[in-house]
């Protein structure tokens, strides 16, 4: 089957309505898709974000309403080439980073460093590379990570750091352990800190999700208003149990804590069917679509499946940078009915596609609105601090980093 090729963003040095927009705009770049279904990419802008380079928040948009942004506005450009007001807001669901995949754990580090490893996991995420990538949307939620059981941190004094320098562009969501001794008192640092949820992998730090360890985890992160997210920060390990990542082990989890928000990483391939099932049955379980964006093919089953489900509206754009990036994920999502095109395959209604990278994540999610630490804004030292030091390693010192 032949498709036409997929679009790239533009040059950022013109593009429709550039010389038609407010003084101190910043532009970024979104796809529509035409009734052909041809992807195609125009330039939107932001207003610049530097009155909240000094507000501490770690993410600050207004309650009930996708058009606020940290700083107000949004301007987008119209097909015809006018502006119009927009309420588009895209907020990429997952990424990560890191300075070197040692810091995913030892099995991890292995894999990675494999002949044809790149396609998993990139040797290098850095913040620096991150911030360059959200070029194409308002921001990302980045996660920290912590396994005892794989010798792995991605520490969320750390992902703070980054959060705080990083002028409302990254929203932290702190990586904690379920089998950890302090995990309970890791949690209540990272509410301190100003994180919106917490991401947990059970097939690499050995648990099962009605353990009750974890289900204390589970019910202290309902009761803090925090979401849980659900995913592997690289390929599986020879150690991972990968029983514990069925999406089904969360179902007793659902119907012990209905409050609890769950979102499962990539649809929960490979098991998708019963991703969708635990979709439909429960209100509070969402899935995203990290893992599954740099395979088209699968991603276009999945929301076929979603579809005919009816539960595409519990979705979330993700495109699990550094594996995939973004404005490639968006691409992606919007091509994706290339595969029926000239077949008896159905398609995925365009507004369904729409409706997913323009997800309002904060309110479908209720991520509390919390003020982070006070951070120096110096984009020279945005990846400053140690990412595998935690803060009982450190003490209480943080101002020191």
């Amino acid at each position: 089957m032949q498709t036409s090729p997929e679009p790239s963003p533009p040059s950022r040095t013109s593009g429709a309505g550039s010389d038609r927009v407010p003084d101190g705009s910043r532009p970024h770049w979104m796809a529509w898709m035409d009734r052909s279904g041809q992807v195609s990419w125009g330039e939107y802008r932001t207003p610049n974000r530097s009155s909240s380079r000094s507000s501490g928040s770690m993410w600050t948009p207004g309650r009930g309403t996708m058009c606020a942004t940290p700083s107000g506005s949004r301007f987008a450009a119209d097909r015809g080439g006018g502006l119009r007001e927009s309420c588009l807001m895209i907020i990429d669901a997952q990424t990560r980073i890191w300075p070197s995949v040692d810091h995913l754990g030892r099995e991890s580090a292995d894999i990675a460093r494999r002949r044809q490893a790149a396609r998993w996991i990139q040797d290098s995420a850095e913040p620096n590379q991150l911030e360059a990538a959200l070029d194409p949307i308002d921001a990302a939620l980045v996660f920290g990570y912590r396994s005892v059981r794989q010798d792995a941190c991605i520490a969320n004094e750390w992902v703070a750091e980054v959060v705080g320098r990083s002028r409302g562009r990254l929203i932290g969501v702190a990586g904690i352990d379920p089998m950890s001794t302090d995990a309970i008192e890791e949690l209540d640092r990272a509410m301190d800190m100003g994180f919106v949820g917490i991401t947990v992998c059970p097939s690499d730090q050995g648990f099962h999700p009605t353990n009750s360890a974890a289900m204390r985890i589970w019910e202290r992160c309902q009761h803090l208003g925090l979401p849980i997210f659900v995913s592997r920060p690289g390929p599986p390990c020879p150690g991972s149990i990968l029983d514990f990542d069925r999406p089904l082990n969360w179902d007793e989890v659902a119907r012990s804590i209905p409050e609890l928000s769950i979102v499962l990483g990539g649809i929960g391939t490979p098991w998708v069917e019963e991703t969708l099932l635990l979709l439909q049955k429960h209100p509070r379980i969402f899935a995203d679509t990290a893992g599954l964006v740099e395979r088209p093919w699968q991603l276009f089953q999945a929301l076929l499946g979603a579809s005919s489900k009816g539960v595409t509206d519990k979705l979330l754009f993700a495109s699990g940078w550094p594996t995939e990036s973004p404005a490639k994920a968006i691409e992606t999502i919007y091509s994706v009915n290339g595969f029926s095109h000239g077949t008896q395959l159905p398609s995925i209604p365009r507004p369904e596609l729409s409706s997913i990278v323009e997800r309002d994540l904060p309110t479908v999610l209720g991520m509390p609105i919390a003020p982070g630490r006070q951070a120096d804004t110096s984009p020279t030292t945005l990846a400053d601090g140690d990412p595998t030091t935690t803060t009982a390693e450190r003490g209480s010192n943080l101002d020191e980093i």
